[in-house]
């Protein structure tokens, strides 16, 4: 499959390994014995199929990373922030680098430029979408190993969430603009997301049962869309005063043709989150909240008010659509009571704690007989040493 082929070169002997793929390949090597290693690497490559042209890792990291992106299955809401990612993070700086010339080295300054203006956070998604791209590479043949395997991604420290108060959501309510009430309502008496519930038209609103019907979103172009998850398919039940405000809504803004139950306050066009966000920092600021409140907070908001109100962690994680119920407790697990008393109590009640603290009653004699050896120096000396 390849072969040696030696030379004379400025009065020095060279070796030519040679072999095709389909194209007639070679490297010179001043000694024999590095010619003979790489020969039997590059056949047993190409016996296994791990062989890689070594020109196909030429093309840029940009040129590959396009074709990637625009191939890749991403929902609208990622693949809008994949897109934006790379054009402000990556590209500046490792576009125009072949993808055989990026080392770890290369990552890790691009990690350490992204922490200069990203959380970790941010960065821990971005690299996620970056080493994906050299997986594919690899798969492509084009690259051999992927650069991210040896390079740390950046710690992320966990934020506890401090939901808002009852007060202070229903402020937000009385704040926004009114076309926009029972949109505050609903993500706070559910917990939908902000493009499920931009999503929501009349036929996903159940009433009869009492349920809100969660199987697509809306999309930041205005179009429905998947949503983020398959656990994010949902039922949802609809408490009263959510019923009550969304029929307040719908006798005072009726359905338009598009179906949504909430539309652009100066259209009948899809809601938008950047025209939402106009008005959302407005009642924001009218409530005198903090500036990080965002429309995620009734999310966060509703989890609170079930877990005070003694629900599961699975509960949580079907009401919110989460994944795992690891993913409910990654976030909220600090909203739960503490048990320490509950726990305590059990324990208690499982030994008759009365018996106990009696002296013991009805509970097996452990006295020791006066003539007994209490020590085992056989037993003690075989064991001692490997503690």
């Amino acid at each position: 499959m390849a072969s040696i082929r030696k030379r004379i070169v400025n009065g020095k002997p060279v070796y030519d390994v040679l072999w095709r793929d389909p194209k007639q390949r070679g490297r010179t090597f001043p000694k024999l014995a590095m010619a003979r290693d790489f020969k039997t690497q590059i056949e047993s490559e190409m016996r296994y199929g791990s062989y890689i042209n070594p020109t196909a890792g030429r093309i840029t990291f940009f040129e590959y990373a396009e074709k990637w992106r625009l191939t890749a299955n991403h929902r609208p809401t990622s693949a809008q922030s994949v897109k934006s990612a790379f054009l402000c993070h990556v590209y500046p700086v490792i576009g125009d680098r072949a993808l055989c010339n990026i080392r770890p080295s290369h990552i890790r300054e691009l990690q350490a430029i992204m922490l200069l203006t990203l959380a970790p956070s941010s960065v821990c998604s971005i690299r996620r979408y970056v080493s994906s791209v050299f997986s594919a590479a690899i798969a492509d043949k084009l690259i051999h190993e992927n650069p991210f395997s040896t390079v740390k991604a950046p710690k992320v420290e966990p934020k506890p969430v401090f939901p808002i108060t009852t007060s202070q959501m229903l402020s937000l309510a009385s704040s926004i603009m009114p076309q926009y009430r029972a949109l505050v309502f609903l993500a706070a008496g559910t917990g939908l997301r902000q493009g499920e519930a931009f999503g929501i038209t009349l036929d996903r609103l159940d009433f009869s049962r009492e349920l809100v019907i969660v199987n697509r979103q809306l999309t930041p172009t205005g179009e429905f869309g998947p949503l983020k998850t398959a656990s994010s398919y949902r039922e949802v039940p609809l408490p009263a005063p959510v019923i009550s405000e969304l029929q307040l809504h719908l006798s005072a803004y009726p359905i338009v043709a598009n179906g949504l139950i909430f539309n652009h306050h100066n259209a009948h066009t899809p809601l938008r989150r950047t025209s939402f966000g106009v008005c959302w920092r407005a009642a924001r600021n009218a409530a005198s909240l903090s500036s990080d409140i965002g429309f995620h907070a009734l999310r966060h908001y509703y989890a609170s008010m079930l877990i005070a109100g003694g629900a599961s962690v699975k509960a949580v994680q079907s009401r919110l659509g989460h994944a795992t119920s690891a993913e409910t407790l990654d976030t909220y697990a600090h909203l739960w009571p503490d048990d320490d008393g509950s726990t305590r109590a059990i324990v208690e009640a499982a030994w008759g704690f009365a018996g106990i603290s009696g002296g013991g009653e009805g509970l097996p004699s452990c006295e020791i007989p006066p003539d007994a050896d209490c020590c085992e120096p056989d037993l003690y000396d075989m064991w001692y040493p490997q503690i």
